[in-house]
């Protein structure tokens, strides 16, 4: 394995941008498209292209090359889940929650495995869903009407798993991790850092291991500018007290995230289960409380749900008679009924 690690080593940054064997427009998964595209079109117009179909939208953001196929980054991160296992047996990013400080101590083996997803689009949505749970994440509205999370735990978090979706090996044969513990979040994954740990607080490098998936994630801004995603990461020292630790070698990478609370994490997450709708209808309703004019994609960013989870609820609200939608889609606004 370490050899295999060391040859793939030495295509550092290109072995992902290489085209996949047979691969075409079909192989994308549409309804994550539709989602990439709503974001673009809330955060980043100029990149939205509403004019386009979603294959010329695709040729345009070099989704599709110009070859017609995909290359390996566009396929993992946007691709149908039996395509990407064709291209790369091993995908999975396996997202867990263990009630207890490790393995040895926990209650159960779980609270919450995450069910594999169809690509990396989709399950960064759902992970970052599932750890709002476990971190201090207010809402503070912004001048545009959407949210600002600059100088939240979550917003390190989101930043420190996008660089781990942008550097994980997704050639080796073990795949990424997630685990949440009482007292710290671990990101896992293949591949060793390019860089010793030591060096990232001095030095200002852009250098991922797959730099598509990267620039798909920099286009609707769910990340940082090139080489400045490791200050929003370290930042996480200033807001718990706990700094964050990096440790590589040359088959795994590993980053834990300590937090602040046990008891009160843990409880957050298992008052998420499956059947507590109710919640995720209180998170919607204050965010439209705040601001009525807001879109159900915007809702979808600052709630980490996806956006079909948000055009179920809004449903769900609207035939409790919780709100109202007042004037069209475009330039209307929703008002909450008493």
């Amino acid at each position: 394995m370490e050899v295999d690690a060391i040859v793939r080593d030495a295509s550092f940054g290109a072995k992902s941008e290489m085209e996949v064997p047979g691969s075409n427009f079909n192989d994308l998964n549409l309804d994550s498209i539709a989602s990439y595209r709503s974001y673009l079109r809330d955060f980043n117009r100029s990149l939205s292209f509403p004019t386009l179909n979603n294959e010329e939208f695709c040729r345009k953001l070099n989704i599709v090359l110009s070859s017609g196929k995909l290359c390996y980054g566009s396929l993992l991160m946007f691709g149908k889940r039996e395509s990407v296992l064709d291209a790369l047996p091993n995908f999975w990013i396996d997202y867990m929650e263990v009630p207890g400080d490790s393995y040895a101590t926990a209650s159960q083996r779980y609270t919450y495995r995450m069910p594999e997803q169809e690509n990396i689009w989709e399950s960064f949505q759902l992970i970052m869903h599932r750890l709002r749970n476990f971190v201090d994440s207010p809402y503070i509205e912004g001048p545009d009407i959407f949210g600002k999370e600059d100088n939240s735990q979550l917003f390190c978090l989101r930043e420190g798993f996008v660089n781990f979706c942008a550097h994980s090996d997704y050639f080796a044969s073990a795949h990424p991790t997630i685990r949440v513990f009482d007292d710290r979040i671990v990101m896992q994954n293949p591949g060793r850092f390019i860089l010793d740990a030591d060096e990232f607080r001095s030095r200002v490098l852009s250098m991922p291991r797959n730099p598509s998936i990267i620039k798909l994630f920099r286009h609707p801004k769910l990340s940082e500018n090139a080489g400045y995603g490791i200050d929003k990461i370290l930042s996480w020292k200033k807001l718990t007290g706990k700094a964050v630790t990096f440790e590589s070698d040359m088959l795994i990478s590993t980053i834990t995230y300590p937090l602040a609370s046990t008891k009160d994490s843990r409880q957050r997450g298992e008052n998420n289960g499956e059947n507590n709708g109710e919640n995720d209808e209180n998170k919607v309703l204050d965010i439209i409380h705040k601001t009525s004019n807001i879109t159900q994609p915007q809702i979808a960013l600052l709630t980490g749900f996806s956006t079909r989870k948000v055009n179920r609820i809004i449903a769900s609200l609207r035939e409790k008679g919780k709100i109202t939608r007042i004037g069209k889609t475009k330039g209307g606004h929703w008002e909450i009924n008493d």
